[in-house]
């Protein structure tokens, strides 16, 4: 179920329960956020992802990072995937728990003029079991996608 989210405290209280209930379930989950604020959202992300001790990563079809905590800085990983399906099999080959921030991929989970390759490789990547330590994936959008 949707919900609105208008404090960063909530927010980060609330993914990071996300974070522990995928490690529990050793599942993938999906949030999606909508901002203006994309530099405040990946920052709150990156605060909760620390606090979690987990994994972080950034996907977008020009690149792929993870991040550093040690040295605060964001660090090129695999090759460039050039289409968002790919990114969304990059994420489900990580290895161990994490969260990966996705941008400009929700036009492509769309009903019409999406992509039906992402939406299915969404569906199967939330609706199976997997032995993985949890993943959570972060949809970021403006209001307007």
């Amino acid at each position: 179920m949707a919900q609105a989210i208008f404090n960063s405290k909530t927010f980060t209280d609330d993914l990071g329960r996300v974070v522990q209930a995928s490690r529990a379930g050793r599942a993938i989950r999906a949030c999606l956020l909508t901002t203006r604020d994309r530099e405040n959202a990946i920052a709150m992300i990156r605060k909760t992802a620390a606090a979690c001790e987990a994994s972080l990563y950034h996907f977008t079809v020009a690149g792929r990072q993870r991040y550093n905590f040690v040295e605060h800085r964001w660090e090129p990983v695999g090759g460039n995937q050039m289409d968002s399906p790919s990114l969304l099999r990059a994420a489900q080959e990580l290895k161990g728990s994490g969260v990966v921030i996705f941008e400009d991929c929700v036009p492509f989970l769309q009903d019409q003029r999406g992509d039906q390759r992402m939406r299915m490789t969404l569906a199967q990547m939330l609706s199976s079991e997997t032995s993985r330590e949890g993943l959570v994936l972060v949809f970021i959008e403006g209001p307007e996608a």
